[in-house]
This record gives C-alpha cells, sequence and structure tokens, in this order.
C-alpha cells in the first residue's frame, strides 16, 4: 500500500525542483489541449494529483482525483469518467503510489504497469501504446493496506506481482470493459520491508483527501512513527517526481505516433 498517503498535506511536501518545472512546462507543450483529445489522468490522491499539478501536467492533460479503493475508481467512472467507445483515441492513465513487495522496483522510482493481476487470478494487460517503456511491473491490488513486511511477502508469493495498491484491479476492469486506451503508471513510495501502521484508511477521506486531525491525533498518540514518516514523504514526493516524467514521456510517445 503506497504509505505517505497519510500524510497529504501540502505544507510537508517540498516544492519540486525549478529544472522538474520548466521540464514539464516545455514537455507537454505539444499535447493536444482540446477538450475532446486531452488526455486523462486520474490519481487515487489528491496529494497524488497536486504533485502532477505541480509538474505542469495540466497544461496537457485533465486531471481528476477519484478517491482511494475500488469502490472510488467505479465511482469516479460512473460520474467523471471518459464516455468515449473503443474509437477513442484519447488515454486514460490512472498515476500516483504503489508499495513494493519485493526488491525488483526501487523506492523514489517510478513504473509502467505491464500487467495487472486479480485476487481471483484474472489478469489485465494495458491497451494503450507505448506503456510497456520504461520500467515495468506487474501490480495486484487489494481492499486494505498490506502494513508489515511479512505480509508483503506473502502476497508477493501468492499473485506474483512487484507491487501492491487499492485501485489498478477496479481501474483495469473498467477501462477494459469501456474500450479506453488505458495504463497505469505507479511511483513507488515504500519497499518490501517497511512496516506501516494500522489503520491507514482512516487518515483519508473518501475524496482523497488527508484528514489532519487524525493524522495529528495518531502521530501523537505513537510519536514514535513521525521521523519514518517523514521519511517515507520524501520517498513519495520524489516518487510523484519520476511518475510525471514517466507520464510525460509516455504521451509525447503516443503523440509522436498519432
Amino acid at each position: 500500500m503506497p504509505s505517505i498517503r497519510l500524510l497529504d498535506l501540502s505544507n510537508l511536501v517540498a516544492l519540486s525542483p525549478a529544472k522538474h518545472f520548466f521540464n514539464g512546462l516545455l514537455g507537454l507543450q505539444r499535447v493536444d489541449t482540446q477538450a475532446a483529445s486531452r488526455p486523462v489522468v486520474v490519481c487515487p490522491l489528491q496529494f497524488e494529483r497536486r504533485a502532477l499539478v505541480r509538474q505542469c501536467l495540466r497544461l496537457g492533460c485533465e486531471l481528476h482525483c477519484c478517491g482511494p479503493g475500488a469502490e472510488a475508481v467505479t465511482r469516479w467512472v460512473d460520474r467523471d469518467g471518459p464516455q468515449e467507445s473503443v474509437r477513442s483515441p484519447r488515454p486514460v492513465i490512472l498515476a500516483g503510489l504503489a508499495g513494493a513487495l519485493g526488491d525488483t522496483c526501487a523506492v523514489r522510482s517510478a513504473a509502467v504497469i505491464s500487467m495487472v493481476v486479480g485476487a481471483d487470478g484474472r489478469r489485465w494487460t494495458p491497451s494503450l501504446p507505448g506503456a510497456d517503456g520504461g520500467e515495468r511491473a506487474v501490480i495486484t491490488s487489494v481492499a486494505a493496506s498490506v502494513t508489515s513486511p511479512r505480509a508483503r511477502s506473502d502476497l508477493a508469493r501468492a499473485r506474483h506481482a512487484d507491487l501492491v495498491d487499492l485501485e489498478s484491479e477496479a481501474f483495469a476492469a473498467v477501462a477494459t470493459k469501456a474500450g479506453w486506451r488505458w495504463a497505469i503508471v505507479r511511483g513507488i513510495s515504500d519497499g518490501p520491508r517497511t512496516a506501516l501502521p494500522p489503520g491507514l484508511e482512516r487518515w483519508i477521506d473518501p475524496a482523497g483527501r488527508t484528514r489532519p486531525a487524525r493524522v495529528f491525533g495518531g502521530l501523537a498518540r505513537r510519536p514514535w512513527l513521525i521521523p519514518s514518516l517523514l521519511r517515507l514523504r520524501g520517498d513519495s514526493a520524489a516518487a510523484m517526481l519520476a511518475v510525471a516524467d514517466m507520464i510525460r514521456g509516455m504521451l509525447e510517445e503516443v503523440i509522436s505516433d498519432q
């Protein structure tokens, strides 16, 4: 489970370096900005969406926040999701953070998802051309945070996956059914030996916003978590920079093929 989802506080996230800002501004100038053809990027959390806004992806994409979890993905599709047919050229990308189940993917990096593995063994392969570029990973989804190294190891063996999140399975299922040209890009916020406090979901509301009172209340009761969570904050901010760079490269490749 992407752990920095706990710390969705704007004043805790370091601003991106200027070079990333200007690279983002210049790198997306070629994206078609007409509403009917703008790529759609959806993030489960407001922290993730704001990180992409800072990288100027909003200039060339529609940036959405669906909220955390499978049900939130379904609600977003019904409410705000693209309504195009299978012939639509518009890319739809799920982007955000994930936790590592093994050592295949490094913390602070990003990966394009090559396959989504469901709890029942079903598999989905992204349909967006160019989605297999860069670092690749297999992802699986769970209903609640995987908080212990032992649980991560067990899940990796059971699902043969590199990463875990809460949304990719639901997104892959609806995207495939809708006939979208879709992809998933995940930044790695925490490693396979990272232990997380239980009950992380209670720190985030259904709209993907942090509940500051619950965060600070939890840290007041367990202050020994503060150093590790601050470290996770930095790792997550770096991972979202990598996500933005990967999405930018993916969209440039898609546009060049059109």
